[in-house]
């Protein structure tokens, strides 16, 4: 229920400035307060959570250790050393994601503003904050890097989208994607690009084959629960996408954007019927769609239309629909479910 309230919330929030005349931010420092307190003041909530709890217990008790991307396993194992406790570990993980997450919104525009109140707020937040940490964390840096890159800061991409694949290797695909998606990448780039990036990835193999090898019998070990699994992110996907071709951009934007994550998005799906990972790469992708056209709106300065924006907000109630029916199914085959919420004291 805790979930609900906060999403009508947020939504209150957002509304409330839209239909006023107040310009501050109060409202949503409010929100952001109350997010953070919410889940790094949680117990034993998050599907991960305890997961993650374990691993620091053993880490503390020098029985193991696991090896993490660089910059999760520096800040992680950091606050190990500091605390001495698993608990503690793990909530200021959170509370660092929070921390940068809400960060993205103080320098955001008009247009990145309503995106991340309305869309990546309430769909992912909960998710990266008390779950998937280490993709949180990837994520909220990404979020970071394609704002500089929509204002052609090549020299902060590069550091943020480095900082987002030493957190998660995963989001290599974020900084192609974002990359080849930018206004003003010349064709003959492209070209080097199908060159460049499978020899990064495969450089990335062979110094981490170990990781990923583990990695991929991991998932291998898990398929998805049905035919249909993922097909909620899809039609978000799909959504999405039509706020990117039903926006103020040229046609040439509009067709290579479409095309580039049409294409992702099959390769994710496809994946599902195979393996767990594609339902992890089907939650990226809803993630880096609404972010790219943003930058293609930004770069070529035009705003959202307003069936965009409508668009964009219905992908995000059928996104909040379908997550809190996965917090339902799981309650009881987790150990650290998302329901019921409890605090940690």
């Amino acid at each position: 229920m805790l979930y609900i309230i906060l999403w009508i919330f947020n939504f209150l929030c957002f509304l409330t400035l839209k239909k006023s005349r107040y310009t501050g931010k109060f409202f949503f420092i409010l929100l952001f307060i109350v997010l953070a307190a919410a889940s790094t003041l949680r117990g034993l909530v998050g599907t991960d959570t305890h997961s993650y709890e374990d691993i620091i217990e053993e880490y503390i008790n020098q029985v193991g250790k696991l090896n993490w991307e660089p910059v999760f396993g520096f800040l992680f194992y950091g606050f190990a050393d500091l605390t001495q406790s698993p608990i503690l570990t793990v909530r200021l993980v959170t509370l660092s994601i929070s921390v940068v997450f809400f960060a993205y919104f103080i320098y955001a525009s008009k247009d990145e503003a309503f995106v991340f109140v309305i869309y990546f707020l309430p769909v992912f937040y909960f998710s990266y904050s008390m779950n998937a940490l280490r993709l949180g964390m990837g994520s909220v840096f990404i979020l970071h890097a394609a704002h500089k890159l929509a204002r052609y800061k090549y020299v902060n991409f590069t550091g943020l989208g480095a900082l987002a694949v030493l957190s998660h290797y995963s989001h290599a695909l974020s900084v192609f994607y974002l990359y080849l998606l930018s206004r003003k990448i010349a064709i003959k780039w492209y070209f080097l690009s199908v060159i460049l990036v499978p020899l990064f990835f495969l450089l990335l193999f062979y110094f981490k084959h170990q990781y990923f090898s583990e990695k991929l019998n991991l998932y291998l070990t898990f398929s998805a629960p049905s035919i249909f699994s993922g097909a909620p992110k899809v039609l978000s996907c799909i959504l999405l996408i039509l706020a990117g071709l039903t926006s103020s951009i040229s046609q040439e934007l509009k067709i290579r954007f479409a095309l580039l994550s049409l294409a992702m998005l099959f390769l994710a799906y496809s994946l599902v019927f195979i393996s767990y990972a594609g339902l992890r790469f089907l939650d990226l992708i809803s993630f880096l769609i609404p972010l790219a056209f943003l930058n293609l709106h930004t770069s070529e300065k035009e705003t959202l239309t307003k069936s965009s924006k409508w668009l964009i907000a219905t992908a995000s109630v059928i996104s909040l629909l379908f997550l809190y029916r996965s917090f339902v199914n799981e309650e009881h085959s987790s150990i650290s479910p998302f329901l019921p919420y409890k605090l940690l004291f």
